[in-house]
């Protein structure tokens, strides 16, 4: 059996949704949400709507908190597409992001990187 599997390219395009970033998000077909303030993930999701790109995750960063929290969508990985339609697949928060850390361990890393290599799959 052979599997087949789609190229991701991920783009970092910064807290802002400016005439930049929609540039900048153009070619995209899908988008992680990030921030460290829950009340601008409305302006992003509109942002991303406006673009037409499918919402994969919705992540609060949280600076002091201590430990993630990991929500998969129910069904996720047999809904994929049908999900994607009208909401994220991952939900949740990431703590303490600081530069130069090994983030790898983190579940909400983990939970993230199996998502974007389940959708590598689709």
């Amino acid at each position: 059996m052979v599997v087949e599997t789609q190229l991701i390219n991920i783009i970092d395009v910064g807290g802002k949704t400016s005439p930049e970033n929609k540039t900048i998000m153009q070619p995209a077909t899908h988008a992680v949400i990030l921030s460290g303030d829950v009340n601008k993930f409305a302006e992003w999701e509109d942002f991303c709507q406006l673009l037409g790109l499918k919402i994969i995750g919705k992540i609060h960063s949280q600076l002091d908190a201590v430990e993630d929290e990991v929500l998969f969508a129910d069904g996720w990985q047999e809904k994929t597409s049908e999900l994607l339609e009208k909401a994220p697949l991952l939900t949740g928060s990431v703590h303490s992001l600081k530069r130069g850390e090994n983030l790898a361990t983190r579940p909400m890393v983990q939970a993230l990187a199996e998502v974007l290599i389940h959708l590598t799959k689709c």
